[in-house]
């Protein structure tokens, strides 16, 4: 969730269908409240599953330096493939889009609505990956955090 400039909240989240499970289908849908959170309007999407993927998940916002909103999110390819992806919205997120994908079908986790950024400007994304030799369909998982020193272009 994020403060818009106007004072409004803006929520991104995962809206399921099918069975709910960790794997079943996803969109990424956005509501906003201008009372504080006490009550949400609009449902737009702003993306769904890709066709062939099994779902997209973990989104994340962050107000970037520039003044637009920052979108990371995550699209699973299969039970032990991701793809990461960051998206920019230039109008107070109205619309997003395509700003760099990175960590291409890696097998971790993001972690949703978990994005800081530090006073030098670095934005650091907590992660879990599964503990090595595992899968991160059965775990166990470690931490590490992700960080960005370009504004989510790029991330190590």
């Amino acid at each position: 969730m994020i403060e818009l400039e106007d004072g409004r909240l803006l929520l991104v989240y995962m809206e399921f269908s099918g069975d709910g499970s960790d794997f079943a289908k996803t969109q990424l849908v956005a509501q906003e409240s201008s009372d504080g959170g006490l009550t949400w309007q609009g449902h737009r999407v702003i993306t769904e599953t890709a066709r062939g993927d099994m779902n997209v998940y973990s989104p994340n916002l962050i107000r970037a330096q520039d003044g637009g909103i920052l979108l990371i999110f995550m699209r699973q390819h299969g039970h032990d493939t991701r793809t990461c992806y960051a998206w920019k919205s230039n109008d107070e997120g109205f619309s997003f889009s395509p700003l760099s994908e990175f960590f291409p079908k890696q097998d971790f986790s993001l972690c949703n609505a978990t994005i800081k950024r530090l006073d030098s400007g670095r934005l650091l994304l907590p992660a879990s990956p599964p503990v090595a030799g595992q899968s991160t369909a059965t775990g166990p998982y470690s931490a590490v955090v992700l960080y960005s020193d370009d504004d989510g272009q790029s991330w190590q």
